[in-house]
């Protein structure tokens, strides 16, 4: 199990996730995200570096 927060937080687990994949453990993961107001008022913006 593994327990993210929105935004960094799941960019962060991306290459532990993919590695997980690869060696077929399993894996729950859980991350927060934005909520409805902030979606209605900004919407939802994806990141990228």
């Amino acid at each position: 199990l593994l327990c993210v927060t929105y935004g960094a937080g799941g960019h962060n687990v991306v290459n532990p996730v993919a590695g997980a994949y690869a060696e077929q453990v399993p894996l729950l993961v859980v991350s927060g995200g934005p909520g409805e107001a902030e979606q209605k008022l900004a919407g939802v913006h994806h990141q990228a570096k």
